[in-house]
């Protein structure tokens, strides 16, 4: 992160889970983002909400999800797990797949009384407030003004930052790496859109490390 413009995790976890496994020090130039990018996490757990949306009412979405997410767990079909993130509420049946078509028609149902927004996820659903915005704006804004990125993903909610990378790369010298990184839930429409597809965390920590020494390489004399 000490090396580039911009090092940073975008997750669909809260920002204070991020600051928490990331151990996030004020002196970190690590960025971490939560939610799909409506929080921004700080030293110490603490959040930012809405980096992307002006005039963003957290305090009534807060509210907005916390009622949705009472109304989930008391309706959700055995097997489904609720999680409950404070702005937005995840949907899982991981371990129930049959139940996905309840869980689905739920979700719709609640999403259209609340005014909360469905996303699809890999064995997921997520409900948040519409002006949320996705990994897409995150990636739009660290890049602004770089001369390339690189984005790894391994589910649906990555693509939206595919899609900016290739905004930035359309008609520029932009340059832009998409990744994918495959499992037994892969989706199939990340692995064919990405540039490079990758087995399994391991594989992502050498890729970086390659990454890093080529930066290394490139500033100090090595080519």
């Amino acid at each position: 992160a000490g090396k580039l413009a911009a090092v940073a995790v975008v997750s669909g976890r809260p920002a204070s889970f991020l600051a928490e496994r990331l151990g996030l020090e004020s002196a970190s130039r690590l960025r971490a983002f939560g939610l799909y990018g409506l929080e921004e996490a700080a030293p110490g757990g603490a959040r930012v909400a809405a980096l992307n949306s002006p005039g963003f009412d957290a305090a009534r979405w807060r509210a907005v999800a916390g009622a949705a997410a009472e109304q989930l767990r008391a309706n959700a079909p055995a097997g489904a797990l609720v999680e409950e993130k404070g702005l937005s509420i995840g949907l899982h049946w991981r371990t129930a797949p049959a139940v996905e078509d309840a869980v689905t028609a739920l979700a719709g149902a609640i999403a259209a009384t609340s005014g909360l927004v469905v996303h699809r996820g890999r064995m997921a659903l997520e409900l948040s407030p519409p002006q949320s915005g996705d990994k897409g704006d995150v990636v739009r804004l660290l890049c602004a003004g770089a001369a390339a990125g690189c984005f790894i993903g391994d589910d649906l909610g990555d693509l939206p930052a595919f899609d900016a990378l290739d905004e930035l790369a359309a008609g520029s010298a932009f340059r832009a790496l998409k990744v994918a990184v495959t499992s037994a839930e892969s989706p199939p429409a990340l692995i064919e859109r990405s540039d490079l597809v990758l087995d399994g965390p391991p594989a992502v920590l050498a890729l970086l490390g390659e990454l890093l020494a080529a930066v290394q390489r490139q500033r100090w004399g090595g080519g």
